[in-house]
């Protein structure tokens, strides 16, 4: 059933100027997600960066609840990047990208969620309050967005609960052009370590929810459906999704 996935290396999802330029050139991702790292010595990717205009994706944060990582959350024995900065850099994209997930449709595997609706993941509205976050129930959960055509998706910011130093498990992001995620499938991040959720062991790193999202580089992947999932976190067996943003053209 998922023979053809394909998952994305965090090695090869740092997309720089020479990537974003080619993939433009091809006609914006035609031939699906794109790989493979300039380096900044390389004098195409500069004047390429320089032709199409690439700039910081505009993300708008919210206020954060809490600041750092706690130590109990050290102590667990998760499995953080080391070399993790203290803020997310500047990430860049093409500088016509737009949130094009922001209203619309959402389906989840919980129609019937315990706190929330589904419509609160593309709101706009991402603030660490108990009214702006939809819980899902026990096991492995997921929302996905109809983004009703097809797009060369850039960047995916995602947030979940973040009014605490929350840790969820088994988060998987997927994009295809199948509603129901059987064929054509891209995962373009996977840090469930053990299988538990059946789509294959995850070599990404885990992260604390906070005020930052997370935001996984799509490298230009073509599609029109997107889906986050997770499996319970630190605190409790829930899921929770706050706002989903998709960063595309």
């Amino acid at each position: 059933m998922f023979d053809r996935i394909m998952p994305a290396r965090s090695a090869i999802r740092r997309v720089t100027g020479l990537v974003l330029a080619l993939s433009l050139m091809a006609g914006c991702g035609d031939t699906g997600a794109t790989s493979g790292d300039a380096g900044e010595g390389n004098d195409t990717a500069k004047t390429a960066s320089k032709e199409y205009q690439l700039a910081p994706l505009p993300v708008k944060l919210p206020e954060p609840a809490f600041l750092g990582t706690p130590a109990h959350l050290v102590e667990a024995g998760l499995r953080f990047d080391p070399d993790a900065p203290e803020r997310r850099p500047e990430f860049l994209a093409p500088s016509d990208v737009q949130n094009v997930a922001l209203g619309k449709p959402v389906t989840s595997s919980d129609p019937h969620p315990i706190i929330g609706s589904l419509d609160l993941v593309t709101n706009g509205d991402k603030n660490a309050r108990d009214a702006d976050y939809v819980e899902l129930g026990f096991g492995p959960q997921w929302v996905q967005i109809d983004l009703e055509r097809e797009y060369d998706i850039y960047a995916i910011v995602f947030w979940q609960r973040h009014d605490a130093a929350i840790v969820y498990n088994a988060v998987i992001v997927q994009v295809s052009n199948d509603p129901e995620f059987k064929e054509g499938v891209t995962i373009l991040f996977n840090n469930d370590h053990d299988n538990s959720a059946g789509l294959g062991i995850g070599e990404d790193y885990q992260f604390v929810s906070n005020h930052e999202g997370k935001l996984v580089d799509a490298g230009g992947v073509r599609a029109r459906y997107f889906r986050v999932q997770s499996s319970g976190n630190t605190l409790d067996d829930f899921s929770h999704f706050t706002e989903v943003e998709v960063w595309a053209r």
